[in-house]
């Protein structure tokens, strides 16, 4: 029976929106803009075939990209049909992939008889097979491993759109047949007659590399298999083998799932919509449902792309095409500005470009804010702008979480993040960490370096100065100036009374035990397995409760957290591993550049965001801020494409970087629901002049232009930072956090056995 909370949120929907949820038989291609509530249509359109049919709730299979994306449209579910939401199958693609190895495990036994395995593996796999085999290119004399990483993201990208090293060869020789059939490849006059023109010349290496390519993948698959392991991208890619190998396991999961759904498909790879083509295979017309936005393809770097999302309308020429065009977040204003900018873009006429409209009149409405763009002299007035206009808006009773600074790339905040933080601003940064470079994570880094080389001075010497330990500054420098002078041995002098005195050592006795507990450490680490040995290097050497005294100390602790999660990995992979092993490991995540990352947890606290645009999708916020607008940052990006793939509709010739780096824009913009404000210096850090992005020139007549001048030069500020991340004692923040949680039975009976406990595990999930 159709509940209350369905009747009111249907009878709210437009005409458009009622189509896409009432259309429940047959292909259904959707294609919905920012703000066009993408989601609710999704969730209804699941209750309604609940409702109209005689679909069981298990027979729905609705699958999106991230975690957060399959707990909000649960959620959402559940405040319609209540507990039947429970039985409906919604899953990420890996997570779809792996339940069908769960369940049936012999049909996929590269998988379910191997291990995952870690990213630092597949270096060292690629680093051997560098070592042992020539190549002409990818091997550069200087650095025979720099070719490793940039081979790895390729590797990943084929296998995303399901091509294997044999596909891969076949594409590669078609396009070099294509390119040398065509007419004008040579100059005919003049003083190059003869030669091969640049542009082609330069396609023809591409090709070469990537026939090397070709080489190194086979390799690194034998490798994997011979190894019993396999890599992230073969969930999916082992699932399907497996669905088109076996036509039984096909039919059953076909009869299982009546209706599939999927969100977000424009952010859809080959590989998953050959999931989702399989699936829903059973009929020529399937009760298959997309929805999506052209204009919002974003992530063509994990295999997403224009492409994969038209392809729908090509393979299912019968299916309904309903465009969503009532926007309900932004005002009139931004909404034609991004269509301005966003139609530079080539458009298909299987996604019409239709401009969004603003569904309701809202109340700054009446005197729209135009989208205002400020040109400052250099990145310093910029920044400054930025920590005023926002302080102020603040203190006029803005509240901070409906604001948000976006900018192009990550490094882009740390400028921000050190004005903010003298201004008292309350900000938050969600980005993916790499805790590698955290200080605090730095110096037990260094700790755990002195122990696994023990005898040796220069980092016993760094550590000296780390704080955790306790020695006073003045005596670390002492006992330093004592070795060099008497050009002695750092061990000896630490373990000597008579040599400490003689330095001039105040904390004799500190000293001592620094030296002491190092030594039993390296004890520890060459006898003890990897777990036991870090647990009680971080135990004994009171690092946690040095982190609970920091000012961020959630942060901190969650950095820690992070890094023990890397530990227990490479334990379940080497049982036997030993301190020396991981600190391999991570030397090469360094060499290759590698992160080590850590996911930002949600924030109760009334903060700014700061974020990439890449992150901002699918959040609003009132205000948005979208900085450093300038040519080679936003557009005309120079990027370093050391393997151009013949795959996601490109060949070597190709060039699409602007259409990606605009539709990116077009996302950034579109986050506002009330105003915009875009900044760009006209001058870089080392006094490089810049011109603004060609993208506002697109966008020139729904801009409000204003060079913003500083009365005075701006003045050095040397005040104390103020603490960006929430402390793990706030009152505030825990209570907020554990009334979002709630009380389960298992929290109830980790705090009867010990409050801790529950704080730790259930409360901040540590």
């Amino acid at each position: 029976m159709t509940s209350d909370a369905f009747k009111i949120a249907y009878k709210a929907l437009n005409p458009e929106q009622r189509k896409a949820v009432d259309t429940i038989e047959g292909p259904v291609m959707v294609i919905a803009g920012p703000g066009t509530g993408k989601t609710s249509i999704l969730t209804l359109r699941i209750a309604n075939i609940l409702d109209k049919t005689d679909t069981s709730p298990d027979s729905i299979l609705a699958l999106t990209f991230t975690e957060s994306g399959v707990h909000s449209m649960r959620q959402k579910l559940v405040s319609i049909i209540g507990a039947a939401a429970y039985r409906v199958n919604i899953f990420t693609f890996h997570g779809f992939a792996n339940s069908i190895i769960e369940q049936y495990p012999e049909y996929v036994p590269r998988i379910i008889g191997g291990a995952l395995a870690p990213e630092v593996e597949q270096f060292k796999i690629l680093e051997t097979i560098f070592e042992s085999n020539s190549f002409s290119v990818i091997k550069p004399f200087g650095n025979i491993f720099f070719y490793v990483r940039p081979a790895l993201s390729a590797i990943r990208s084929l296998k995303r759109e399901n091509v294997d090293p044999k596909n891969f060869l076949k594409a590669i020789k078609a396009e070099e047949k294509t390119l040398m059939g065509i007419d004008d490849l040579y100059h005919e006059k003049g003083k190059y007659k003869g030669e091969m023109k640049g542009v082609y010349k330069t396609a023809l290496k591409k090709i070469e590399k990537n026939k090397e390519l070709v080489k190194v993948y086979e390799l690194y698959e034998k490798a994997l298999a011979s190894a019993r392991l396999f890599d992230y991208e073969d969930m999916i890619v082992e699932t399907i083998a497996a669905l088109r190998k076996n036509n039984d396991l096909l039919l059953m999961l076909q009869e299982e799932y009546q209706y599939v759904l999927a969100d977000e498909h424009q952010d859809a790879n080959n590989a998953q919509n050959a999931i989702l083509e399989l699936i829903s295979g059973f009929h020529e017309n399937p009760n298959l449902f997309i929805v999506g936005d052209e204009k919002q393809a974003i992530y063509r770097f994990q295999g997403a792309s224009l492409e994969n999302f038209l392809y729908f309308k090509r393979k299912f020429p019968e299916a309904t095409l309903i465009t969503l065009t009532n926007n309900y977040r932004s005002t009139q204003t931004i909404l034609d500005a991004a269509h301005t900018l966003i139609t530079n873009n080539n458009a298909d006429e299987n996604a019409p470009r239709v401009p969004l409209v603003a569904a309701k009149k809202m109340e700054h409405e009446e005197n729209p804010v135009p989208f205002t763009i400020f040109e400052f002299e250099n990145g310093d007035q910029e920044t400054r702008f930025l920590s005023e206009d926002i302080a102020s808006r603040i203190k006029s009773g803005t509240e901070p979480r409906s604001i948000a600074v976006l900018f192009r790339d990550n490094a882009d905040a740390i400028p921000l993040i050190r004005s903010f933080e003298r201004s008292s601003i309350p900000f938050a940064i969600f980005s993916d960490d790499d805790i590698l470079r955290d200080a605090h994570i730095a110096k037990l880094m260094t700790l755990l370096r002195a122990i696994n080389t023990f005898g040796a001075d220069e980092l016993v010497a760094k550590l000296l100065f780390v704080d955790v330990f306790g020695l006073s500054p003045l005596d670390a420098f002492r006992i330093l100036s004592y070795r060099t002078k008497h050009k002695k041995n750092l061990f000896d002098i630490l373990r000597n009374r008579d040599e400490l005195t003689d330095a001039g050592v105040t904390d004799i006795a500190k000293a001592k035990d620094f030296f002491e507990q190092l030594q039993q450490f390296a004890k520890i680490a060459k006898n003890k397995p990897l777990l036991t040995s870090i647990e009680t290097i971080i135990r004994d050497s009171l690092f946690i409760p040095y982190l609970l005294s920091l000012p961020e100390s959630l942060s901190a602790i969650e950095k820690l957290d992070t890094l023990m999660n890397a530990v227990k990995s490479m334990v379940e992979t080497k049982k036997d591993s030993r301190l020396s092993d991981f600190i391999d490991h991570i030397d090469t995540l360094e060499v290759h550049g590698a992160k080590l990352a850590r996911s930002k947890r949600q924030t109760f606290e009334n903060r700014i965001s700061l974020m990439t645009a890449h992150r901002s999708k699918g959040l609003e916020f009132d205000v948005v801020y979208i900085t450093g607008i300038t040519d080679g940052k936003w557009g005309n990006k120079r990027t370093v494409e050391h393997f151009a793939l013949p795959i996601q509709g490109k060949t070597a010739l190709s060039n699409e970087d602007d259409e990606d780096e605009r539709r990116l824009f077009f996302v950034a913009v579109t986050r506002a629901r009330k105003e915009v404000i875009g900044t760009y210096s006209k001058s870089d850090v080392s006094g490089k002049q810049k011109i603004r992005s060609q993208f506002l020139e697109e966008i020139v007549s729904h801009l409000d232009h204003k060079a913003h001048l500083f009365e005075e030069a701006p003045h050095i500020i040397l005040t104390e930072p103020v603490p960006h991340g929430p402390d793990i004692k706030s009152v505030e923040y825990l209570q907020k956090l554990f009334l979002e949680q709630g009380l389960n039975v298992s929290a109830l009976n980790n705090y009867l056995v010990c409050p801790w406990q529950y704080f730790f595990q259930n409360l901040i999930r540590i």
